[in-house]
C-alpha cells in the first residue's frame, strides 16, 4: 500500500508535505533532543556556472547551496569535516560542540568548480568540505569517460548515431538538449557495467560514427584541479583525499590493478599534499563496485575509512551493529531542500 501511495499523485503530495513538516524549526529542535550523535555525509560532483559561454552548465547551484548552508547554521547542526566525523563517532568521542547532528561534505572528482564557485560558499559558512581526486586525471594523462561521452554528443552535427555495445546494436537518437541529456545518462548507466577498456573501444567507436574526434586532454569546461590549485585551496582550508588512480569500478579490476589503483592514489595525494583526508572514496562506490579485497587494499594503504554511495547515516548504532562499516561509510547525495536533508537524519 505505502508503495502504490508513494508512486501516486496523493503520494507526491504526502511526501512533499512530510519534507516541508521537517523544515519545522520544532522538528528539528525536537530531533536535536532525542537523538543520539548522528552524522549525515552528503556526496556531491560538480557545480553549476549559468553564465558560462561554453554550452556546459551542470552541477549543484552555488545559490541553492548557500541557502542549505545557511538553514544548517540556523538550526544549530554542526558543519564537520569528515574525517573528524568518522574519527569521532568511532572513537565514541564526536567533534560536534553542542549538537548532537552534524553534516559533512564531500565532493568527488576534484573538478574546478569545486574551488572556483563552491569554495568561496562553503568559507562563508566556516564549513569544512573534502573533495576526492584521480591522481591520472589530475596530472594530465587521461580525462574522465562520462566527460569524452558528453563532448561527443554536444559537438557531433548528427542526432542519430547507432554503435554495438557489447556486440548489440545500440539507437542513439536526440533532438534537443532535453533527448541529449536523457541519451547520456542512459549510456552512462550501461557503459558503468562494462570493463574499462570496453569503455574506452566504445568511446572510439562512438567518435568515429559522430565524426567528431576527441581532444587527447580535457577541454576546459571538464578540467579538475592541478596539484598546485589543491595545494592554494589546502591552504584555506579544503581538503583532498583518494579516489582511485583512473576511476575504474575497482570490482571489475583483477586483484593487482584494483590494489595499485588504491595504494597509488594515496601514496600520490600524500606526496603531493600537506593535510589530506584519511579517508578513501570508491569509485562509483556501489555495493558491488568494492568487496573484502579493497578493504585490505585500505587498510595496507594506512587508512582506517572508505566511502561508499550507499545511503545511511553514521551514528553509534552503525559503528556498533555494523563490523564492517569503516570500509563502506554510507553517503547522501546532496538535496537542496533542508527538509529532505533533516529527514536523512533519521532514515
Amino acid at each position: 500500500y505505502e508503495h502504490r501511495l508513494m508512486r501516486s499523485p496523493i503520494g507526491h503530495w504526502f511526501k512533499l508535505g512530510a519534507v516541508r513538516a521537517l523544515e519545522n524549526p520544532l522538528a528539528v529542535r525536537l530531533l536535536q533532543l532525542s537523538a543520539n550523535e548522528r552524522c549525515i555525509i552528503l556526496m556531491l560532483h560538480r557545480f553549476a556556472a549559468p553564465d558560462r559561454h561554453d554550452g556546459l552548465s551542470v552541477g549543484h547551484d552555488v545559490g541553492a547551496l548557500r541557502k542549505i548552508l545557511m538553514e544548517l547554521r540556523k538550526h544549530d547542526i554542526a558543519l564537520v569535516d569528515v574525517d573528524d566525523c568518522l574519527h569521532g563517532l568511532d572513537s565514541g568521542q564526536p567533534r560536534m560542540g553542542r549538537s548532537k547532528l552534524s553534516v559533512a561534505f564531500t565532493v568527488d572528482d576534484g573538478y574546478t568548480d569545486v574551488v572556483d564557485l563552491a569554495a568561496p560558499v562553503f568559507a562563508e559558512f566556516d564549513c569544512p568540505v573534502t573533495s576526492f581526486v584521480v591522481p591520472d586525471v589530475v596530472e594530465d594523462r587521461a580525462w574522465f569517460w562520462w566527460d569524452q561521452m558528453d563532448w561527443i554528443l554536444r559537438h557531433s552535427t548528427k542526432r542519430a548515431l547507432h554503435p554495438e555495445l557489447n556486440g548489440q546494436p545500440v539507437q542513439l537518437v536526440w533532438t534537443d538538449e532535453a533527448s541529449r541529456v536523457q541519451v547520456k545518462a542512459q549510456l552512462e548507466a550501461a557503459l558503468k557495467r562494462i570493463s574499462r577498456d570496453a569503455v574506452a573501444g566504445f568511446l572510439d567507436q562512438l567518435a568515429m560514427l559522430a565524426d567528431t574526434p576527441l581532444p587527447l586532454r580535457a577541454p576546459p569546461e571538464y578540467r579538475v584541479l592541478s596539484w598546485e590549485e589543491m595545494r592554494v585551496a589546502e591552504r584555506r582550508g579544503m581538503r583532498f583525499g583518494a579516489h582511485s588512480m583512473t576511476h575504474p569500478i575497482l570490482s571489475r579490476c583483477d586483484a593487482a590493478q584494483s590494489r595499485f589503483e588504491i595504494h597509488e592514489s594515496v601514496r600520490r595525494i600524500q606526496a603531493e599534499l600537506t593535510n589530506p583526508s584519511r579517508v578513501f572514496c570508491y569509485p562509483n562506490g556501489n555495493d558491488d563496485d568494492f568487496g573484502v579485497r579493497e578493504y585490505d587494499a585500505v587498510r595496507e594503504s594506512g587508512l582506517h575509512y572508505a566511502l561508499s554511495t550507499h545511503p545511511g547515516v553514521v551514528s553509534r548504532r552503525l559503528t556498533t551493529s555494523t563490523p564492517d562499516w569503516r570500509m563502506r561509510v554510507p553517503r547522501f547525495t546532496f538535496d537542496d531542500r533542508f527538509g529532505q536533508l533533516v529527514r536523512y537524519f533519521v532514515s
